[in-house]
């Protein structure tokens, strides 16, 4: 199989079907995060990428997360946690593809700039298990326990924080996702680079149908 350009992404059959999207989002080191609820009729947003970190909470839906190489399924209740440049999208399954005004895709996303904190992560031991979790966030993470515990309570309630209350809330979170419930790694990968993170996802995409 012709492995193509980087940037291709591939579809199910093997063929390619799109380029991976650079997503610009807006946020900056004087406006580290970004929070808000979503309501959709299902998830659309295509392959993409983009530089910050991205935190998912699906309260309603249930589909498929595509991250790298790897499928992993979600259902309502799930976290899912993308690190920076990391190629993913998300796929509804396809009763939301019909016409059922009863099914909703609901939730929360919060995404904060790759840099939040980084001296204090990296340095003071009291943000050991946040680093951790921010590393294994390169390869994409899930939480199949989420709606289990207080992280549910804790992430939905986050587009509601304003100023301080917004870095502290996402130290909690952080810490309580780090600590607190079992996860699954999606992705393998030893320590690249930003762009080898890209370069090695496209690469699986099109070698998983070779």
């Amino acid at each position: 199989m012709r492995l193509g350009k980087p940037g291709d992404a591939v579809s199910t059959s093997g063929s390619v079907m799109r380029q991976i999207i650079n997503e610009q989002l807006q946020i900056s080191e004087s406006n580290p995060i970004k929070a808000r609820y979503y309501d959709y009729d299902r998830f659309t947003y295509p392959w993409h990428f983009h530089s910050q970190y991205e935190i998912i909470y699906v309260k309603k839906s249930c589909g498929r997360c595509f991250v790298g190489d790897c499928i992993e399924c979600f259902s309502e209740g799930d976290v899912v946690l993308f690190g920076p440049s990391l190629p993913h999208y998300m796929r509804s399954d396809d009763a939301y593809h019909g016409d059922n005004p009863r099914l909703r895709v609901q939730g929360t996303i919060i995404q904060f700039e790759e840099n939040f904190m980084q001296y204090s992560f990296d340095h003071y031991p009291q943000f050991h298990q946040i680093r951790v979790l921010l590393k294994e966030a390169r390869r994409g993470v899930v939480f199949h326990t989420a709606d289990a515990g207080p992280v549910r309570d804790m992430v939905s309630a986050f587009p509601e924080l304003k100023g301080f209350g917004q870095i502290t809330g996402l130290l909690d979170l952080l810490q309580a996702l780090a600590v607190s419930l079992p996860r699954l790694s999606l992705i393998h990968i030893s320590e690249p680079t930003r762009q080898a993170e890209i370069s090695y996802a496209v690469f699986c995409l099109k070698k998983k149908k070779k």
